[in-house]
Protein backbone atom coordinates (compact mmCIF):
# COMPACT_ATOMS: atom_id res chain seq x y z
CA UNK A 1 0.00 0.00 0.00
CA UNK A 2 2.64 2.49 0.90
CA UNK A 3 4.59 1.48 -2.11
CA UNK A 4 1.72 2.13 -4.40
CA UNK A 5 1.74 5.95 -2.49
CA UNK A 6 4.77 6.50 -3.29
CA UNK A 7 4.25 5.68 -7.17
CA UNK A 8 1.64 7.71 -7.47
CA UNK A 9 3.42 10.70 -5.51
CA UNK A 10 6.13 10.33 -7.73
CA UNK A 11 4.17 10.45 -11.16
CA UNK A 12 2.65 13.79 -9.79
CA UNK A 13 5.55 15.48 -9.35
CA UNK A 14 6.54 14.59 -12.75
CA UNK A 15 3.55 15.89 -14.16
CA UNK A 16 4.26 19.55 -12.28
CA UNK A 17 7.84 19.30 -13.23
CA UNK A 18 6.88 18.55 -17.12
CA UNK A 19 4.08 21.64 -16.91
CA UNK A 20 6.95 24.36 -15.64
CA UNK A 21 9.10 23.32 -18.00
CA UNK A 22 6.71 23.88 -20.63
CA UNK A 23 5.44 27.25 -19.78
CA UNK A 24 9.27 28.54 -19.17
CA UNK A 25 10.13 27.14 -23.04
CA UNK A 26 7.13 29.08 -24.21
CA UNK A 27 7.60 32.54 -22.54
CA UNK A 28 10.98 33.02 -23.50
CA UNK A 29 9.61 32.05 -27.38
CA UNK A 30 7.18 34.57 -27.25
CA UNK A 31 9.72 37.48 -25.63
CA UNK A 32 11.88 36.38 -28.59
CA UNK A 33 9.19 36.90 -30.98
CA UNK A 34 8.05 40.22 -29.50
CA UNK A 35 12.12 41.65 -29.51
CA UNK A 36 11.98 40.95 -33.72
CA UNK A 37 8.60 42.81 -34.12
CA UNK A 38 10.11 46.31 -32.18
CA UNK A 39 13.65 46.08 -33.84
CA UNK A 40 11.93 45.80 -37.01
CA UNK A 41 9.80 48.61 -36.85
CA UNK A 42 10.41 51.24 -39.80
CA UNK A 43 10.02 55.13 -39.37
CA UNK A 44 8.90 55.90 -42.89
CA UNK A 45 4.98 57.10 -42.42
CA UNK A 46 2.24 54.85 -43.39
CA UNK A 47 -0.74 56.27 -45.75
CA UNK A 48 -3.44 56.65 -43.55
CA UNK A 49 -1.03 56.48 -40.36
CA UNK A 50 -0.87 59.34 -38.05
CA UNK A 51 3.55 60.29 -37.31
CA UNK A 52 4.26 61.35 -33.94
CA UNK A 53 5.56 65.17 -33.79
CA UNK A 54 9.62 65.19 -33.71
CA UNK A 55 10.28 67.71 -31.22
CA UNK A 56 13.73 68.77 -32.30
CA UNK A 57 12.22 70.17 -35.10
CA UNK A 58 11.00 73.60 -35.25
CA UNK A 59 7.66 73.93 -36.55
CA UNK A 60 6.09 76.79 -38.42
CA UNK A 61 3.16 77.03 -36.14
CA UNK A 62 5.24 77.38 -33.06
CA UNK A 63 6.38 80.64 -34.32
CA UNK A 64 2.91 82.56 -34.16
CA UNK A 65 2.21 82.53 -30.51
CA UNK A 66 5.98 84.30 -29.85
CA UNK A 67 4.51 86.84 -32.56
CA UNK A 68 1.30 87.42 -31.02
CA UNK A 69 2.82 88.09 -27.64
CA UNK A 70 4.95 90.18 -28.53
CA UNK A 71 2.57 92.64 -30.61
CA UNK A 72 0.63 92.45 -27.46
CA UNK A 73 3.62 93.35 -25.01
CA UNK A 74 3.91 96.27 -27.77
CA UNK A 75 0.88 97.44 -27.46
CA UNK A 76 -1.54 96.34 -25.10
CA UNK A 77 -4.99 97.41 -24.51
CA UNK A 78 -7.56 95.93 -22.00
CA UNK A 79 -10.54 94.11 -23.21
CA UNK A 80 -13.93 95.64 -23.58
CA UNK A 81 -15.61 94.26 -20.75
CA UNK A 82 -19.62 95.60 -20.32
CA UNK A 83 -19.74 95.15 -16.64
CA UNK A 84 -22.73 96.64 -16.02
CA UNK A 85 -24.07 92.50 -16.55
CA UNK A 86 -23.04 91.65 -13.23
CA UNK A 87 -22.37 94.65 -10.84
CA UNK A 88 -24.00 94.95 -7.97
CA UNK A 89 -26.32 97.90 -7.24
CA UNK A 90 -24.74 100.60 -4.88
CA UNK A 91 -27.25 102.08 -2.22
CA UNK A 92 -25.96 105.57 -1.39
CA UNK A 93 -26.03 107.10 2.14
CA UNK A 94 -26.85 110.36 2.65
CA UNK A 95 -25.49 112.95 5.57
CA UNK A 96 -27.20 115.57 7.23
CA UNK A 97 -25.97 119.04 6.58
CA UNK A 98 -24.49 120.66 10.18
CA UNK A 99 -24.14 124.30 10.39
CA UNK A 100 -20.98 123.99 12.68
CA UNK A 101 -20.50 127.96 12.00
CA UNK A 102 -23.79 128.59 13.59
CA UNK A 103 -23.51 126.83 16.80
CA UNK A 104 -20.03 127.46 17.96
CA UNK A 105 -20.84 130.84 17.83
CA UNK A 106 -24.07 130.16 20.40
CA UNK A 107 -21.76 127.94 22.66
CA UNK A 108 -19.47 131.10 23.12
CA UNK A 109 -22.43 133.76 23.26
CA UNK A 110 -24.37 131.47 26.07
CA UNK A 111 -21.02 130.98 28.22
CA UNK A 112 -20.41 134.59 27.95
CA UNK A 113 -23.58 135.77 29.20
CA UNK A 114 -23.28 133.11 32.09
CA UNK A 115 -20.61 134.70 32.67
CA UNK A 116 -21.65 138.08 33.21
CA UNK A 117 -25.08 136.80 35.45
CA UNK A 118 -22.50 135.37 37.61
CA UNK A 119 -20.50 138.48 37.87
CA UNK A 120 -23.76 140.62 38.43
CA UNK A 121 -24.79 138.20 41.09
CA UNK A 122 -21.45 137.91 42.61
CA UNK A 123 -21.44 142.35 42.45
CA UNK A 124 -24.97 142.35 44.13
CA UNK A 125 -23.69 140.00 46.81
CA UNK A 126 -20.70 142.08 47.97
CA UNK A 127 -23.06 145.49 47.65
CA UNK A 128 -25.38 143.54 50.27
CA UNK A 129 -22.81 142.43 52.36
CA UNK A 130 -21.42 145.80 52.44
CA UNK A 131 -24.36 147.35 54.19
CA UNK A 132 -24.06 145.00 56.88
CA UNK A 133 -20.85 145.77 58.84
CA UNK A 134 -20.04 143.12 61.62
CA UNK A 135 -17.35 142.18 64.35
CA UNK A 136 -17.52 139.02 65.93
CA UNK A 137 -16.03 138.78 69.41
CA UNK A 138 -15.35 134.97 69.74
CA UNK A 139 -14.60 133.41 72.75
CA UNK A 140 -10.61 131.98 73.38
CA UNK A 141 -10.47 128.44 72.71
CA UNK A 142 -11.63 125.96 75.08
CA UNK A 143 -13.68 129.40 76.62
CA UNK A 144 -17.01 130.22 76.95
CA UNK A 145 -19.20 133.85 77.38
CA UNK A 146 -21.30 133.22 80.34
CA UNK A 147 -24.83 134.90 80.18
CA UNK A 148 -24.17 137.58 83.68
CA UNK A 149 -20.93 138.69 82.11
CA UNK A 150 -22.42 139.46 78.97
CA UNK A 151 -24.92 140.93 80.75
CA UNK A 152 -22.34 143.24 82.81
CA UNK A 153 -20.43 144.02 80.18
CA UNK A 154 -23.17 145.47 77.66
CA UNK A 155 -24.33 147.63 80.86
CA UNK A 156 -21.08 148.86 81.13
CA UNK A 157 -20.75 150.29 77.39
CA UNK A 158 -23.96 151.58 76.51
CA UNK A 159 -25.65 148.32 74.77
CA UNK A 160 -29.53 148.55 75.79
CA UNK A 161 -31.83 144.91 75.89
CA UNK A 162 -34.38 145.59 73.37
CA UNK A 163 -36.22 144.69 70.42
CA UNK A 164 -36.14 141.21 68.95
CA UNK A 165 -34.27 140.16 72.54
CA UNK A 166 -31.14 141.85 71.46
CA UNK A 167 -28.88 144.41 72.83
CA UNK A 168 -29.14 147.60 70.82
CA UNK A 169 -26.53 151.06 71.28
CA UNK A 170 -28.07 154.99 70.71
CA UNK A 171 -25.31 157.07 70.58
CA UNK A 172 -22.67 158.28 73.16
CA UNK A 173 -23.18 161.63 74.90
CA UNK A 174 -23.65 164.51 72.97
CA UNK A 175 -24.51 162.16 69.95
CA UNK A 176 -27.23 160.03 70.84
CA UNK A 177 -30.02 159.05 68.33
CA UNK A 178 -33.79 157.60 68.43
CA UNK A 179 -32.92 154.62 66.53
CA UNK A 180 -30.20 151.68 66.88
CA UNK A 181 -27.01 152.61 65.72
CA UNK A 182 -25.46 149.11 65.61
CA UNK A 183 -27.11 145.71 67.65
CA UNK A 184 -25.14 142.92 69.26
CA UNK A 185 -26.43 139.42 68.98
CA UNK A 186 -25.06 135.52 69.88
CA UNK A 187 -23.40 134.12 66.81
CA UNK A 188 -24.96 131.07 67.14
CA UNK A 189 -29.11 129.36 67.15
CA UNK A 190 -31.62 130.95 68.60
CA UNK A 191 -29.10 134.20 68.25
CA UNK A 192 -31.21 136.28 70.58
CA UNK A 193 -31.21 136.55 75.07
CA UNK A 194 -33.34 135.10 77.23
CA UNK A 195 -33.30 138.34 79.94
CA UNK A 196 -34.82 136.14 82.59
CA UNK A 197 -31.96 132.88 82.40
CA UNK A 198 -28.68 135.11 81.80
CA UNK A 199 -27.22 133.42 84.57
CA UNK A 200 -27.60 130.14 82.72
CA UNK A 201 -26.83 131.25 79.52
CA UNK A 202 -23.41 130.60 77.69
CA UNK A 203 -22.27 131.39 73.81
CA UNK A 204 -18.82 130.88 72.15
CA UNK A 205 -19.20 134.17 70.62
CA UNK A 206 -21.36 137.36 69.77
CA UNK A 207 -21.84 139.47 66.76
CA UNK A 208 -21.61 143.16 66.88
CA UNK A 209 -23.33 144.86 63.97
CA UNK A 210 -24.43 147.96 62.01
CA UNK A 211 -26.77 148.75 58.76
CA UNK A 212 -25.65 151.54 56.28
CA UNK A 213 -26.97 153.95 56.03
CA UNK A 214 -26.76 154.68 59.98
CA UNK A 215 -29.28 157.25 61.59
CA UNK A 216 -25.78 158.98 62.19
CA UNK A 217 -23.17 159.90 60.22
CA UNK A 218 -21.55 156.30 58.79
CA UNK A 219 -17.86 156.89 59.85
CA UNK A 220 -18.81 158.18 63.58
CA UNK A 221 -21.10 155.35 63.83
CA UNK A 222 -18.61 153.00 62.84
CA UNK A 223 -16.31 154.61 65.00
CA UNK A 224 -18.41 154.09 67.42
CA UNK A 225 -19.21 150.47 67.05
CA UNK A 226 -15.42 149.71 66.68
CA UNK A 227 -14.43 150.77 69.83
CA UNK A 228 -16.92 149.11 71.89
CA UNK A 229 -16.33 146.09 69.94
CA UNK A 230 -12.79 146.21 71.67
CA UNK A 231 -14.01 147.03 74.83
CA UNK A 232 -16.49 144.19 74.86
CA UNK A 233 -13.84 142.21 73.78
CA UNK A 234 -11.55 143.07 76.11
CA UNK A 235 -13.87 142.56 79.47
CA UNK A 236 -14.77 139.03 78.10
CA UNK A 237 -11.60 138.49 77.06
CA UNK A 238 -12.12 137.00 73.82
CA UNK A 239 -10.96 137.63 70.23
CA UNK A 240 -12.71 140.05 67.61
CA UNK A 241 -12.50 138.66 64.34
CA UNK A 242 -13.80 140.43 61.08
CA UNK A 243 -17.15 139.09 59.28
CA UNK A 244 -14.87 137.52 57.00
CA UNK A 245 -13.47 135.35 59.85
CA UNK A 246 -10.29 137.01 60.20
CA UNK A 247 -8.54 138.18 62.94
CA UNK A 248 -9.62 142.60 62.84
CA UNK A 249 -5.95 144.11 61.90
CA UNK A 250 -5.26 147.53 60.26
CA UNK A 251 -5.76 146.17 56.84
CA UNK A 252 -8.87 144.98 57.22
CA UNK A 253 -10.49 148.37 59.44
CA UNK A 254 -9.20 150.38 56.60
CA UNK A 255 -10.79 148.53 54.34
CA UNK A 256 -14.49 148.53 56.43
CA UNK A 257 -14.01 152.25 56.44
CA UNK A 258 -13.41 152.18 52.49
CA UNK A 259 -16.66 150.43 52.17
CA UNK A 260 -18.32 152.82 54.61
CA UNK A 261 -16.78 155.71 52.91
CA UNK A 262 -18.52 154.87 49.47
CA UNK A 263 -22.28 154.17 51.56
CA UNK A 264 -24.32 156.89 50.92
Amino acid sequence: MNELRLILLGIGLSIILLIYLWGTFNQKSQDRAHTRKITSFKRDPVEGSKVMPRYDEVDEVSTEAPAEMDAFLANPEPPDINTSDFSLPIKTATIDKVDLNLSIPNVLNDQKEQSQDIEEDESREQENESQIIKFLIKAAPGKTFFGDNILAATNIVGLKFGDMNIFHHYGAEGMESEESIFSLASMYEPGYFDLDNMETFQTKGLTLFMQLPAPMDNIQAFDLMQETAMRLTDMLQGEIWSSKNYPIDTKTLQAMRDIIAKSP
